[in-house]
C-alpha cells in the first residue's frame, strides 16, 4: 500500500499531517440514463479502514455535471489539487 510506503519513508509523522484518497466515479441521475455527473470524492487515510468509509467521513469535493463526462477533466481537478 502506498500510504505505508510513504509513512515508512518519513511522511506523516506529525498528527496534523493528513492522507487523501482521491475517487472519481459517476452516476446517472435519471432513470432514462441520458445524463451522467461525476463525483469526486476523498477519504481520509488517516482513520482505520472501518471508520474512513463510513458516509459520516467521507468528503464529497466537487459534482462535475453532465451530460456527458468532461472533455477536459483534469480542468475539473486542478482546483483541488
Amino acid at each position: 500500500m502506498k500510504y505505508k510506503e510513504l509513512v515508512f519513508k518519513g511522511f506523516f509523522q506529525d498528527d496534523w499531517d493528513v492522507a487523501l484518497t482521491g475517487s472519481v466515479d459517476s452516476y446517472q441521475i435519471f432513470r432514462q440514463k441520458t445524463d451522467d455527473c461525476w463525483v469526486v470524492l476523498m477519504i481520509n487515510a488517516n482513520i482505520c479502514p472501518q471508520e474512513r468509509v463510513k458516509k459520516e467521513n467521507l468528503m464529497i469535493t466537487a459534482i462535475i455535471p453532465g451530460p456527458k463526462e468532461p472533455k477536459d477533466f483534469n480542468s475539473f481537478m486542478f482546483p483541488i489539487i
